[in-house]
């Protein structure tokens, strides 16, 4: 029982390694690791181990301890955040296993669908884990972080499966794939020909079909536009005095000069990138325009806004479109604020939690309420903030806003050396493959890049780095809408319907 059990442990524990290095991980923390192709057998063992057990009593444990293991050893730059202190650490763990139950809970739901209806975990396990994955999108905040297609941001033709079916798509033909060779390991293809595998297996086939059906922008007509991104590498988590924003303001002049020669027709900056509150300082967009006057400029921003009713400020995180002639022309405050690091939930509740959010006097942030892209030049351009980019359904109302590319502004200092720039990137380009436009990325330290229209990284930068580049965007003259972007996670509600009907037949035919 003992070598069974350490045997069981190693299997799982398997599972866990090759989940961590199938994305940016602590050996090779960039965009261009080389281990991504992991994913297509890194659920092997345990999927393995699974079709053996298949018990509901005792069964939760395993799989818990798999996934606690991959998130704890993927997700460990959580521990860096300066700001939370020591609180870093339980929050870590806390995250890790709230994660770890959701995929726990997955496994133990198809072992008791199987023992209480006979429909195979064959089938029922990758619908269920795709569902799940759906889920923490939205649940308690929702962050829908190293989801399996995330580590497949450069297999194009996967990503082409984006437009029509999201996420949920992609993750579900790598959980099959993997439980077709354990089932395969397992001894266990016999059961191929139950109805609700072969069901399985059709949806699949379908999945992958759809992978190539042509792109809307295809024959369309386009045109090219150059862009700037401005990596300046400066640590915003300093009191911003006068003498900070001098400081700042003088490298962004200084880089702007520069990224004139390529002559852009916009700029790119990062989150925050201006050192104040843009909305009441007027002088602070005629300055950044006069940097070069024949561009725009998309930058990161503070936002105030006082009501005289109650005499309260409202303080928000905002972007700015700022014309040639210094006006400002669009603004976009982030929809999704980070949980106790732009916002404290229960903060009336519990006041002392309040020192968490440092700036203006512990009030933390307020969510916008409004998608809109900017307009410059006649093109459009959908702007998203840090955490905005792990939520398809902010990038598909820029989509759908008539949005020709995305951008991304980002600060992500505060993790240090890990592949946290690299995970939040990777993630953010399945935004790139869901609504078929360019993402272009500025982080204050990096990693700033461009992902074209098929979700895949063309440019990237390095990290705690000063640089800068230009690249000319291929941008349809008309805005298109991919299938997902016009209805959403579908796939993810399909599947579900699909477990519950199948198994609700065969339980009838029991």
């Amino acid at each position: 029982m003992r070598k069974e059990t350490a045997i069981k442990t190693a299997l799982a524990s398997l599972t866990s390694v090759l989940l961590i290095f199938s994305f940016p991980n602590f050996l090779e923390p960039g965009v261009d690791y080389h281990t991504s192709i992991l994913i297509w057998v890194a659920f092997v063992p345990l999927f393995y181990i699974w079709l053996g057990i298949k018990k509901t009593k005792g069964g939760f444990f395993l799989p818990f301890i798999s996934a606690m293991i991959f998130y704890t050893g993927s997700l460990y730059w959580l521990c860096l955040v300066g700001p939370m202190g020591a609180a870093a650490y339980p929050a870590c763990i806390a995250v890790c296993a709230y994660f770890s139950f959701i995929i726990a809970m997955s496994f133990y739901l198809s072992a008791l669908l199987e023992e209480k209806t006979g429909i195979s975990v064959i089938f029922s396990l990758p619908a269920l884990l795709t569902v799940t994955e759906f889920a923490r999108e939205w649940l308690i905040s929702g962050w829908p972080i190293l989801t399996p297609a995330q580590s497949q941001h450069n297999f194009t033709q996967l990503m082409l499966l984006l437009r029509f079916t999201g996420v949920p798509g992609a993750n579900f033909i790598i959980y099959s794939v993997n439980m077709a060779f354990a089932a395969i390991i397992a001894g266990e293809i016999k059961k191929f020909a139950a109805w609700e595998n072969k069901l399985w297996i059709f949806i699949c086939a379908a999945l992958v079909l759809i992978t190539f059906i042509p792109r809307e922008s295809y024959g369309q007509e386009s045109k090219k536009i150059t862009v700037a991104v401005l990596q300046r590498n400066i640590d915003q988590n300093v009191p911003w005095t006068t003498e900070y924003r001098r400081s700042v303001m003088e490298v962004s002049r200084e880089m702007a000069r520069r990224a004139a020669y390529y002559k852009p027709v916009l700029y790119v900056w990062p989150e925050t990138a201006y050192p104040g509150i843009l909305n009441i300082e007027p002088a602070g967009a005629l300055e950044t325009a006069s940097w070069d006057p024949n561009a725009f400029n998309l930058i990161g921003s503070d936002t105030a806004v006082t009501s005289s009713a109650v005499s309260k400020t409202d303080y928000y995180n905002g972007a700015y479109m700022i014309s040639r002639d210094g006006k400002i022309t669009g603004y976009y405050a982030k929809h999704h604020l980070v949980p106790f690091g732009e916002y404290i939930p229960f903060q009336d509740v519990i006041p002392f939690v309040r020192k968490v959010v440092q700036r203006y006097g512990y009030e933390g942030f307020k969510p916008g309420k409004e998608v809109a892209p900017f307009e410059f030049s006649g093109m459009s351009v959908g702007p998203l903030i840090c955490f905005d980019s792990f939520f398809p359904e902010i990038a598909s109302a820029q989509a759908r806003g008539g949005a020709q590319f995305l951008s991304h502004l980002s600060y992500e200092s505060w993790y240090g050396e890990s592949p946290a720039s690299a995970q939040i990137f990777t993630n953010a380009a399945l935004r790139s493959a869901e609504c078929s436009l360019y993402l272009v990325r500025c982080v204050e330290s990096g990693i700033s890049g461009v992902v074209d229209d098929t979700g895949r990284i063309v440019l990237h930068t390095g990290l705690f780095t000063k640089e800068l580049f230009s690249y000319d965007l291929n941008i349809a003259n008309k805005p298109h809408i991919t299938f997902y972007s016009a209805h959403g996670d579908w796939f993810a509600w399909f599947l579900l319907i699909a477990v519950l009907s199948a198994a609700a037949l065969k339980w009838k035919k029991r």
